[in-house]
């Protein structure tokens, strides 16, 4: 069972929760896993596979000229989605559900029921990826956020560590952590 989920890869259909360890792996080599391993990368794939196959149908004439939007909002968000936006992530996971929705709608309309698996088969593929690339940039967010909050508290204790009073009345350097001045008893006021 374990190896025939391997073989599987990233495409686990309706099984959308990414191991820890694909995590982890997916957020430490963020910049260099290749362009099939990334999950990043792979949602950028296949947001250009659907913007080329969308070109194809409108030059052969199957889609009409207003699917230039469509691509247009597509290439968009998949340079954004390269960049590790979650905002685009979500509008590529928003859009292709629409567009899935509404081709679904189409062939029930149509009585073409005989396509109505071929919508649910490429949405479930895209989401699977799609969902997973959002879950590594919210992960990556937190532990960014939760670094800079670390280096941000450590800069607050080294700069009381390092911070130099001085006496208002005699001139020489005292602690912080005192009430009075240990050279001329001036009450220190902080």
């Amino acid at each position: 069972m374990e190896q025939k989920k391997k073989n599987l890869g990233y495409i686990n259909w309706f099984n959308w929760k990414l191991e820890e360890k694909e995590l982890k792996n997916q957020i430490e080599n963020y910049n260099t896993l290749g362009f099939l391993k990334s999950l990043r990368k792979l949602s950028f794939a296949l947001i250009i596979f659907s913007i080329i196959i969308t070109l194809i149908f409108i030059a052969v004439g199957s889609l009409q000229t207003d699917a230039f939007v469509d691509v247009f909002i597509w290439a968009i968000l998949a340079i954004f989605v390269y960049r590790g936006q979650k905002w685009a992530i979500i509008g590529a996971i928003i859009l292709w559900t629409l567009e899935k929705g509404f081709q679904l709608y189409g062939f029930v309309e149509g009585g073409n029921s005989s396509t109505l698996l071929l919508p649910i088969l490429w949405w479930a593929i895209y989401m699977d990826v799609f969902w997973k690339t959002y879950r590594v940039e919210q992960e990556r967010k937190r532990q960014i956020t939760s670094a800079e909050g670390y280096v941000q508290e450590n800069q607050k204790i080294e700069e009381v560590k390092n911070h130099k009073q001085f006496c208002s009345t005699c001139g020489k350097e005292i602690s912080q952590l005192n009430n009075f001045c240990k050279y001329c008893g001036n009450k220190i006021i902080q």
